[in-house]
């Protein structure tokens, strides 16, 4: 299945609060924020898209949530559609945090675009949680 990459610097815009870090994670590069200082901090790509499904994922850096009162979630929004939350931390030890490390990155239960067209949409990642870094995200073109 053909696939693409978009890296964490290849954003079109995001708030004064989410920070770039060279050298994080397989991609080399991660946006995270540490201090919440907008009340949804938040980063926005323009993603490549196939006509038919399109299964995004976000590529995070396998971390954990900074103390017990965080998680490790961003919500997702594609096209303008409706945010979708998704929460991408692990137990520490768990087989799951295991297989994270392993890979060099975590991700969630993909998001579903469906393209009439070819093209490009803008993605909207609202960073809820301090900690989170993402790597990059991950467009899988299912009808090819």
């Amino acid at each position: 299945m053909e696939s693409c990459v978009v890296k964490a610097f290849q954003y079109v815009a995001k708030t004064p609060s989410v920070e770039d870090v060279k050298g994080l994670g397989v991609t080399g590069e991660a946006v995270v924020v540490y201090d919440m200082m907008e009340d949804t901090p938040y980063v926005e790509y323009e993603v490549p898209v196939k006509k038919g499904d399109n299964w995004i994922n976000v590529m995070c850096v396998p971390s954990f949530a900074l103390n017990k009162d965080y998680s490790l979630r961003y919500a997702i929004s594609i096209a303008g559609s409706k945010s979708e939350t998704r929460q991408v931390d692990a137990e520490v030890g768990s087989q799951v945090w295991s297989q994270n490390v392993l890979h060099g990155y975590t991700c969630s239960t993909a998001s579903i675009y469906h393209a009439r067209e070819d093209g490009k949409v803008l993605l909207r990642l609202a960073l809820l949680d301090p900690g989170l870094a993402v790597q990059g995200i991950r467009i899988v073109y299912r009808n090819q």
